[in-house]
């Protein structure tokens, strides 16, 4: 029987390193021959700090700038919004590393969400759900 499992696993070896060493696609590509590609340079350009808010009313309920304001912040910006197609504030969250949404009602009305490890319960816009 001990003979047998030993045929076997030298037998399953020898086929292994056989397989190996005839794989073509593990052989060296040739470089001669072949024409080489030369591509137009492109520019790529942007607006800079898009996303970037220097003021907020946040905290302090007047503009002021966002590095004068003592507590830590972050602002989700209206081009945020409009550029990832946010239509309610529970989508727009998402991007803030301190909330965790919490969906009990799969995606329904009232998510809830774990702001800085406090637990919200009901948001409300206006006093409206």
């Amino acid at each position: 029987m001990k003979e047998k499992k030993m045929i076997f696993y030298r037998l399953s070896k020898g086929l292994l390193a056989l397989a190996f060493v005839s794989s073509p696609n593990l052989q060296a590509q040739d470089n001669s021959g072949g024409e080489t590609y030369t591509l137009d340079p492109f520019t790529v350009t942007s607006e800079s700090d898009t996303y970037y808010a220097t003021n907020s009313i946040s905290g302090t309920r007047v503009n002021t700038r966002i590095m004068d304001i003592p507590v830590p912040i972050s602002v989700v910006t209206e081009q945020l919004i409009e550029d990832f197609s946010y239509e309610k504030v529970e989508d727009a969250v998402v991007m803030d590393a301190s909330i965790t949404r919490r969906s009990r009602n799969e995606g329904q009305f009232n998510e809830n969400f774990t702001i800085r490890g406090f637990r919200s319960s009901l948001n409300l816009r206006n006093r409206i759900p």
